[in-house]
């Protein structure tokens, strides 16, 4: 017995906890495998639904019945007494192999086809012959009545023959058995019991017995526990419950196996939701709209709640339920640059929407790629009465685009105005029009992604209007704005009340809509809503309209959208992507823009304390909002060169939004990998063999518009000039060429370009172009100076030359040098690793590292030098003997390496502070690693210094010396004048302009600015602390 059997007595009864014995169905909790089915049926086909013939192809196929050799089942035909053995035989599993037993002496009975089983039914005491004389006859060829198939079935099942209760028509001696199969189903309580038994109903009653008591059919299950158990319910009345690995999926077909006293079931399976489990998936056919769907039906309050969802860098204006409550059309907000972009992956994130009848809370994020490729089109038009027309588009369209030039009624052009509802797709042209159809005209209009609609003509009647407007509808949003809806487009409102207050409210009118704006709170309970003079285009106006609002409070906390890494002059910045709108009025507690309220860490959790962050982690530049919708706040972290690291983590907390709650933000932690500041961009691309290789700097799409593995991508910048590929730029025709080979890699096999051997070393030199290649995130790998094309460029070199040093290795003051590869390296140790220098007697040597370590995932290669060089040396050569890339490339590498010229320690030291005029004269002092002079005056090389102190705009200094310019010295005294920078003491970072510098040698190791030795500050930032104001 397998252990997922149910164990029973055959009373069907159990041993239940504490040992009473009761009668009971038995439960069986089983684990369960699914599978997708391809068709989903609403229940499980039972008996009921099956035709007779059905069920005779049924039991053909297990070998209980056979056809006649004609291939008919002639089922209204009367059933022998031989051919009911062989069924009773078959259905109840008896042993029918042949034996040298004759119990009957029918004639030829020995070599009966019938004689296996009637043997095998007799010896079961299923059926019995009668005597007639002295010979035992089973007489095969005789009918069956029903009665005695009844009798038959319910001996073989075993079951219980009541004593009372009996009621049919049976013979006496049958009644009993009878009344027992008409109990289990197996036959009607209506039949002619004595009457021969067709083959029909023969076929009805083995299948009825084989469902109900050889495998029980399931008549019928439930879904619970949301998904996870499903309980099936038995012929025989016994329930199974099984528990799935994976819970069900709502309103999808699924095939459940599970075993049952020994026998396999295999039933099809569908969890009837209507309530919706989860956020479906995401699309948008327009740059300004978003559809949302839903599994399922959704709850019209929460749905329509805009504050339940966000995008990233967008603004949504409006949430709209559809009529079947299972998908949202979130609108963006009518504002300048405030649209998505074509083509490019994002996503929406779902929060707070609640089923339709349900209590659960759906949340969620989903991505999708935006894809306008329609022109809009008309889909309305409608008269406004006899003053204005109204035209409907399938789509939001510019408003500036629809012009009196693009538009005429009747074939004349019209002296119109033009009031455009964004929030209906529709513009309102106000012109006089007479009774009657008319054709309009329009052309010109344009969509958010470009596309101009053809021209067009549409035809609409106008007829009288002498209705005032009316108030269809009010929402409001917090407690400050209300929206108002009418019963058709509203030209003009005078004034706007509430609860008869004497200021008035702002009015934003578009369309159907007005936007109300109240300069004071409106009661938590309800309030009245006064509008004066709406009236529509025919002239028809209402003189007062009430309504009555109560409003619904936003207690819904900002969260974190999301972050994104960039460099900007020199520092590294983290863009905060908050869900809503958030305070960013002064630098309050609560406000986005205080830098308390973001603190970095190391991934150890250690707070980061390097130049652009104070000591307790938080940035010295003030944040700044982006964008004009207070959802977005750059955080400053600091120089590039300060932060070492790959991976930091970002504390946000204390932001609080606009709402009346002034809702706070959940403490949240974002992961900052630094490597994601840097441009996606084409690092290296090789020749191995008859494969051109291209890695770039991010992981790779590969479906979509950005999909890496379509051929048509990669070209060469030009054509060969010679050889047989001369005049081809394409490196295979076959995207089955083109093959992932890791997460940022493809390898493409140049068939275009292979010489006799097989070989594209042809291509060795030549520059390969990457087209509209994108990364995960949505981005385009692109290089410089491609003048808009969306385009990477890189040229191909051998498998050897492709591992190389990227950009100036950097010098630390702790005598370390960092080198940046193309590729992540692996090979660098002590022992394979030497540097050169020229030592203090002139003469070159060579040093051993005594550290090398590898980081930024095996891309910088970090060597200690030893204490035998010189911290200030000037110039030098590391040489690594063996590198080795991930894809079996090898090759030594010799990186020079220039000492340059750099602050001791993070930080400056500000000596003096005055105050004048409104202006604060700070002196610094910079101690550097070598002595340098000051060549072309201080106030030149002054420019070369920025002071950024906290919300001030960033300051140049006024002056850079030393204590004596006719000799080098180790420190630099820079002065910056500073206005309004507030009395209190502040964090600051000055920065340096290294690039400048390396060309003007303004401030270097040499007097002589030309001079071969002269060698230049290099870029750098350090801290400062600025003491307060003496009064």
């Amino acid at each position: 017995m397998s252990e997922c059997e149910p164990t029973t007595d055959k009373k069907n009864t159990a041993l239940l906890q504490g040992g009473e014995q009761t009668s009971m169905k038995k439960i069986v909790s089983l684990a369960l495998s699914t599978a997708m089915a391809l068709s989903m049926f609403a229940s499980v086909t039972s008996a009921a639904t099956l035709t007779t013939q059905e069920k005779y192809n049924a039991l053909v196929t297990q070998g209980i019945f056979a056809g006649y050799p004609d291939g008919n089942a002639y089922l209204d035909k009367d059933m022998t007494r031989a051919e009911f053995a062989k069924v009773v035989a078959l259905l109840t599993g008896l042993e029918t192999s042949t034996t040298g037993t004759n119990s009957y002496q029918d004639q030829n009975y020995a070599n009966a086809w019938y004689k296996p089983f009637v043997e095998a039914v007799t010896k079961a005491g299923y059926m019995q012959g009668t005597t007639t004389g002295t010979k035992k006859l089973f007489n095969p060829n005789g009918k069956v009545t029903v009665q005695e198939m009844a009798a038959t079935l319910v001996r073989a099942a075993k079951l219980e023959v009541p004593t009372t209760g009996i009621n049919n028509s049976a013979s006496a001696w049958a009644k009993g058995e009878v009344q027992a199969a008409i109990n289990a189903g197996l036959i009607s309580g209506t039949s002619n019991f004595t009457a021969a038994a067709t083959r029909g109903l023969l076929v009805d009653t083995a299948y009825s017995y084989q469902t109900a008591v050889v495998k029980p059919a399931v008549t019928s299950y439930e879904v619970t526990d949301n998904g996870a158990t499903v309980v099936f319910t038995l012929a025989n009345g016994e329930k199974v419950t099984v528990k799935p690995t994976t819970a069900l999926k709502p309103n999808v077909a699924t095939t459940v196996t599970f075993t049952y006293d020994g026998k396999d079931y295999s039933e099809s399976v569908t969890w009837k939701v209507t309530d919706a489990t989860k956020v479906d998936s995401a699309a948008a056919s327009n740059l300004k709209q978003v559809t949302v769907m839903f599994d399922g039906q959704v709850d019209k309050v929460s749905a329509e709640n805009v504050n339940n969802y966000s995008i990233p860098d967008v603004t949504i204006e409006s949430a709209m339920l559809s009529a079947d409550n299972r998908s949202v059309t979130l609108l963006l907000a009518d504002t300048a640059n405030n649209m998505l972009t074509n083509n490019r992956q994002t996503s929406v994130k779902v929060s707070n929407v609640k089923q339709n009848t349900g209590a659960t809370v759906i949340s969620g994020t989903v991505n999708f790629t935006p894809s306008d490729v329609a022109v809009p089109t008309i889909t309305e038009v409608n008269a406004l009465g006899t003053g204005a027309v109204e035209v409907m588009f399938s789509e939001p369209v510019v408003a500036s685009s629809i012009t009196v030039a693009g538009i005429n009624i009747d074939g004349r052009a019209v002296a119109a105005n033009f009031n455009y509802d964004y929030d209906r797709n529709s513009v309102v042209i106000e012109t006089p029009l007479t009774v009657g159809e008319h054709t309009i005209s329009l052309s010109g209009v344009r969509d958010y992604s470009g596309l101009v609609m053809a021209p067009v003509q549409r035809t609409f009647t106008v007829v009288a209007d002498t209705t005032a407007p009316t108030i269809a509808s009010t929402t409001s949003n917090d407690l400050r704005e209300v929206t108002v809806t009418f019963s058709e487009p509203v030209r003009s409102i005078a004034s706007a009340r509430a609860n008869n207050v004497s200021t008035p409210a702002n009015v934003e009118l578009s369309g159907r809509t007005a936007k109300l704006t109240f300069s004071s709170n409106l009661s938590f309970s309800a309030n009245t809503i006064t509008l004066t003079g709406v009236t529509d285009y025919s002239g028809n106006a209402a003189q007062t309209l009430t309504a009555t609002v109560t409003p619904t409070l936003d207690l819904t906390a900002p969260t974190v959208l999301g972050t994104s890494v960039g460099t900007a002059n020199g520092n590294y910045y983290v863009d905060v992507q908050f869900s809503k709108a958030v305070n960013v009025a002064g630098t309050e507690a609560g406000s986005a823009l205080n830098r308390n309220n973001y603190t970095l860490r190391s991934t150890s959790g250690a707070v980061v304390t390097s130049a652009g962050l104070t000591s307790e982690g938080h940035p010295v530049v003030a944040p700044a909002t982006q964008g004009t919708n207070n959802r977005t706040v750059r955080i400053t972290l600091g120089p590039t060169t300060a932060l070492t690291a790959t991976s930091y983590t970002l504390e946000v907390a204390g932001v609080r939004d606009v709402t009346t709650a002034q809702n706070i933000l959940t403490p949240y932690s974002a992961q900052i990998n630094l490597t994601q500041a840097a441009a996606a961009t084409l690092e290296r691309t090789w020749v191995s063999g008859s494969w051109v290789y291209v890695q770039f700097s991010g992981q790779i799409a590969t479906s979509g518009t950005g999909n890496a593995l379509e051929a048509n991508k990669y070209r060469l910048a030009r054509a060969l000039q010679n050889g047989t590929a001369a005049g081809t730029t394409i490196l295979t025709d076959r995207n089955a060429d083109v093959e992932p080979v890791g997460a940022n890699t493809v390898r493409i096999y140049a068939r275009n370009f292979l010489n006799n051997s097989g070989s594209a070393t042809i291509l060795e030199g030549q520059e390969l172009v990457a087209s509209y290649v994108g990364n995960t995130s949505g981005n385009f790998f692109t290089t410089p100076n491609t003048e808009g094309r969306v385009e990477a460029r890189k040229t191909i070199t051998n498998a050897r030359e492709s591992i190389g040093a990227n950009g100036t290795p950097s010098v630390g003051n702790d005598r370390t040098v960092a080198v940046t590869f193309d590729a992540p390296v692996s090979g660098a140790t002590t022992n394979n690793v030497t540097f050169n220098y020229v030592n203090a007697a002139g003469v070159e040597a060579v040093a051993t590292p005594s550290n090398v370590v590898a980081s930024n995932s095996n891309k910088t290669v970090t060597v200690t030098l030893p204490d035998t060089v010189p911290a200030d040396f000037t110039n030098g050569r590391l040489v690594f003997s063996t590198l080795n890339d991930q894809f079996g490339n090898s090759a030594a590498q010799t990186v020079r390496v220039t000492n340059a010229i750099r602050p001791v320690g993070t930080a400056a030291t500000v000596t003096a502070r005055t105050y004048a005029n409104s202006t604060d004269t700070l002196t610094v002092q910079i101690p550097v690693t070598r002595g340098v002079y000051v060549n072309g005056g201080a106030e030149s090389a002054a420019r070369l210094f920025t002071l950024n102190l906290g919300t001030n705009t960033p300051v140049k200094a006024t002056s850079v010396t030393t204590a004596n310019n006719a000799v080098a010295s180790n420190t630099l005294t820079v002065i910056f004048n500073v206005r309004d920078a507030g009395a209190a003491s502040a964090s600051a970072i000055i920065s340096f302009d290294g690039t400048a510098n390396a060309t003007t040698k303004q401030i270097g190791t040499s007097s002589v600015v030309n001079a071969d030795d002269n060698a230049a500050l290099a870029t750098f930032s350090v801290n400062a602390t600025v003491p307060a104001r003496q009064q």
